[in-house]
């Protein structure tokens, strides 16, 4: 799978911005990419967990999967997220605190770690 390098740094400044909260998002991919996070409206937050409510979701099939991030700097998934993943899509990522560089992880639907290709 194929991501966008400013889709991660994206998605720090975004958790950097939320932190000490979680964030949701969704992964969308545009001609082989993935290079946008749609927020849902409604999302619930808070230091340890972030869930959205399903009817909110739109019919979209250019989601992808899921992106989030761990306050506790952590990068891997919790039960809850593999929840998620198994319910949301092929490709999940968790951006970690302090929310460098380096500070994410991809998995897949099942929770196993994959790799992507960061692409410019």
């Amino acid at each position: 799978m194929r991501v966008a390098r400013g889709l991660i740094r994206l998605a720090m400044e975004i958790a950097r911005n939320a932190h000490p909260r979680e964030f949701l998002g969704f992964l969308r991919e545009k001609d082989g990419v993935v290079k946008e996070i749609q927020i849902i409206p409604g999302t619930v937050t808070t230091g340890s967990s972030a869930f959205f409510r399903s009817i909110m979701k739109p019919i979209d099939f250019h989601i992808v999967g899921s992106i989030h991030s761990h306050p506790s700097g952590s990068v891997e998934p919790s039960p809850e997220d593999l929840i998620t993943f198994s319910r949301t899509g092929k490709l999940h990522i968790i951006v970690a605190y302090p929310y460098c560089e380096d500070c994410w992880a991809a998995y897949d639907r099942e929770g196993r770690p994959v790799q992507v290709e960061l692409v410019d």
